[in-house]
C-alpha cells in the first residue's frame, strides 16, 4: 500500500455495527469495502463481538483486536461492544484502555474505551490509538480526552525509566511518544468545544484542518437532523507524524464516512 513517497495508510470509520445510513444491515458490503481499501490499519468504532468475529474471519490477513467498552451478559450469553483495531503490518504490542467516567449531571452516558496498537512500519514503530468518545455529555468527552493524553504521555515516563529486563514479560516493548489518535470524537469542528479541546491545545494537530470535510450526517438525516458535520478526526500527538487525510463522501454504508490517513515518510 505504501512506497518510498508515502507511509502507511490508516482507515478510521464508525461502522455503526454493520448498519448503513438508511438503517439496513450491510455487514458484507462493509467488509468488502474494507478489503478493497487495502489500508494497512483499520480503526473501527461501534463494533460488537459477533460482528467482530465476522470481520476477523473475513479479513484474515490482519491482526485483529477487539476493544470492548461494554462487556455484559444478555439472555445468558456474554456480549461485548466497543471499538476494533487491526493491522496487516507486523504488530509489536497492543493495549486496551477503559476510559473512566467523570462526574456529570448528564441524563445518559455510557462506558467508553480506547484501543492502542504499535506496529512496525517501514519508518519504524508506529503508535495508533482509536476511540469513540461520549455523545451526550461534554464533561465526559473532556475527561475521556484527558485520559487519552495521559495514556499517550505514559510513553515518556517509560522512556525515562525503562525496564532493564532483557527478556520475559518485564522486557520493554517499543512505545513511541508520538502517536496518531483517530476515531469518532463527537466534537463538531464548528463548536467552541473543538476550539478549546483540539484547535487551541498544543498537544494535538488536526491533520485535516486545512481541508475539513463532513464525516457524518451526509446521508442519514434522521439521526442527524441538523445536517452533516465533522466530528471524526485524525490527530497527531508529536511533530514526527504528519500526513494527508481524505474522506469518502460517496459511501453510504454507515451514518459516518470512512476517513483515510496516508502518513508521510520521515
Amino acid at each position: 500500500m505504501n512506497d518510498c513517497n508515502t507511509g502507511p495508510v490508516i482507515l478510521s470509520w464508525n461502522i455503526q455495527n454493520g448498519v448503513d445510513a438508511f438503517i439496513k444491515p450491510k455487514q458484507r458490503e462493509q467488509i468488502d469495502y474494507l478489503r478493497e481499501s487495502r489500508a494497512d490499519i483499520f480503526a473501527l468504532q461501534e463494533v460488537d463481538d459477533r460482528y467482530f468475529s465476522q470481520l476477523q474471519a473475513s479479513l484474515p490477513d490482519y491482526h485483529w483486536q477487539l476493544v470492548p467498552a461494554l462487556s455484559y451478559v444478555e439472555n445468558g450469553q456474554p456480549r461485548s461492544f466497543g471499538n476494533a483495531i487491526a493491522s496487516r503490518l507486523p504488530v509489536i504490542q497492543w493495549r486496551n484502555h477503559c476510559l473512566l467516567p467523570a462526574p456529570s449531571e448528564a441524563y445518559q452516558h455510557m462506558p467508553r474505551s480506547a484501543g492502542e496498537m504499535v506496529v512496525q512500519s517501514s519508518q519504524g514503530p508506529l503508535r495508533v490509538i482509536t476511540t469513540h468518545l461520549e455523545f451526550f455529555c461534554r464533561e465526559q468527552r473532556s475527561s475521556q480526552l484527558a485520559q487519552i493524553e495521559q495514556i499517550i504521555d505514559a510513553a515518556k515516563v517509560l522512556s525515562e525509566s525503562p525496564s532493564q529486563a532483557r527478556d520475559g514479560l518485564y522486557r520493554p516493548f517499543a512505545l513511541p511518544e508520538a502517536c496518531i489518535l483517530c476515531g469518532d470524537l463527537n466534537i463538531p469542528d464548528n463548536s467552541a468545544e473543538y476550539r478549546e479541546q483540539l484547535a487551541e491545545r498544543r498537544q494535538w494537530l488536526d491533520l485535516a484542518a486545512d481541508n475539513p470535510q463532513a464525516t457524518c450526517g451526509v446521508f442519514d438525516h434522521q439521526q442527524w437532523p441538523d445536517g452533516a458535520d465533522r466530528r471524526d478526526y485524525f490527530l497527531s500527538h508529536g511533530d514526527e507524524l504528519a500526513g494527508s487525510v481524505s474522506v469518502d463522501l460517496g459511501c453510504d454504508l454507515s451514518d459516518h464516512q470512512p476517513l483515510f490517513l496516508t502518513l508521510s515518510c520521515n
